[in-house]
């Protein structure tokens, strides 16, 4: 069920722009974008297998692939 750049929904790429500014835990990426722990999960786990963010010691970051998403949609003002 990945998705793929210009397909992506309006909650992840929230998820991406928080992540522009650096790494996060779970529970701050949930306090930004507002949504439930199920939700989040599954978009997280989407992301992470498209290759857009990764984990780390519990902190989520943006790949390569991800910092391009972002410099991308950071001219958009999506945040």
């Amino acid at each position: 069920m990945s998705e793929r750049k210009g397909k992506l929904s309006t909650i992840k790429i929230k998820i991406i722009t928080f992540l522009c500014v650096g790494e996060a835990s779970f529970k701050e990426i949930k306090d930004n974008v507002n949504l439930s722990t199920d939700s989040l999960k599954f978009h997280l786990a989407d992301l992470q297998a498209d290759g857009i963010v990764e984990i780390t010691k519990k902190r989520y970051h943006l790949t390569k692939e991800g910092l391009l998403l972002c410099n991308e949609y950071s001219r958009t003002n999506v945040r």
